[in-house]
């Protein structure tokens, strides 16, 4: 997956990195897989939100990820 290798950039890059991901374009996009049920496998859709997950709690309290952990609290209480 994709999405897996982003998140091993994620973990092993910088701030710069880190922040291009939490950004509202790439986030949106993400967000868009995982909502389109009948264009995107199960298996990646459920990927793309456990990282969702996992970068959002890891982004708590930094202002300059705010897109993502807000996102992430929405999709939370939508029940994604």
């Amino acid at each position: 997956f994709s999405v897996q290798l982003t998140d091993t950039c994620v973990k092993n890059s910088g701030s710069h990195f880190v922040v291009e991901i939490g950004s509202r374009e790439f986030v949106d996009n993400l967000v868009s897989l995982a909502r389109a049920f009948s264009a995107t496998d199960p298996a990646v859709r459920q990927k793309i939100l456990a990282l969702l997950q996992s970068w959002a709690l890891a982004a708590k309290g930094r202002s300059d990820l705010l897109y993502l952990v807000e996102t992430y609290d929405m999709l939370k209480r939508e029940g994604a």
